[in-house]
């Protein structure tokens, strides 16, 4: 349903928007405005805003998160980094509506319980391209080579996933975190339910997933 573009690199040298240059956060509601009033970024953006907006209990989450994956594997870094990052006031509803489509949260909350972000991340290591996109953001985020990840939670890759370590302000790191968009490492997650040791890798992993301000 989702056909990546035969050649993207080439089709997007026609877009203004390539050369913008990452700045401060944008509002996702003008951000999103300028993709559609782009030709080349529009006509990048309506698959992807077709198959993740709508009823969350009827969107099709297989279909919104590979809509999610070709939309970013396929734009320049800087359209990417733009539309990844961007922000809302907590009061502007339009613009929060907007977010949680471009960034795919709208589809995945579905009624239901959450599941922990551990689970989340199991589900994740089980699938070869989310685990492959998973240790990228590990290794260019945390350095240290790529991480191989094993066993439950992905023993060996979360140890060392302090925020404070994290290399916010490089692009490979912000290019590798772009990298998990449209897989199941994006997915809505909760920590309730776990003690101790668990409970603190859970919020390690939804912080350095979840919270964008730390780019």
């Amino acid at each position: 349903m989702f056909k990546p573009e035969k050649d993207p690199k080439r089709l997007w040298e026609s877009s203004a928007l390539a050369k913008h240059a990452y700045g401060r956060k944008g509002s996702c509601l003008d951000v999103t405005r300028l993709c559609l009033q782009d030709e080349i970024c529009n006509r990048q953006m309506v698959p992807h805003i077709q198959a993740c907006s709508g009823n969350p209990n009827h969107c099709n989450a297989t279909h919104c998160q590979r809509a999610v994956q070709l939309f970013y594997d396929q734009m320049p870094y800087s359209v990417a980094v733009m539309l990844a990052f961007c922000d809302c006031s907590p009061t502007d509803d339009q613009c929060l509506q907007v977010k949680d489509v471009l960034h795919s949260r709208f589809c995945s909350e579905q009624q239901g319980t959450s599941p922990t972000c551990l689970e989340v991340l199991d589900r994740c290591l089980e699938e070869t391209s989310c685990r492959h996109r998973y240790e990228v953001f590990h290794s260019k985020c945390w350095g240290g080579g790529r991480a191989v990840c094993r066993g439950h939670a992905g023993d060996g890759c979360e140890s060392h996933m302090h925020e404070e370590m994290m290399r916010t302000d490089d692009n490979e790191c912000r290019a590798a975190f772009i990298g998990t968009m449209g897989t199941f490492l994006q997915h809505p997650c909760t920590c309730n339910g776990l003690q101790n040791t668990e409970q603190l890798k859970c919020k390690q992993l939804n912080n350095v997933l979840h919270n964008r301000s730390h780019f």
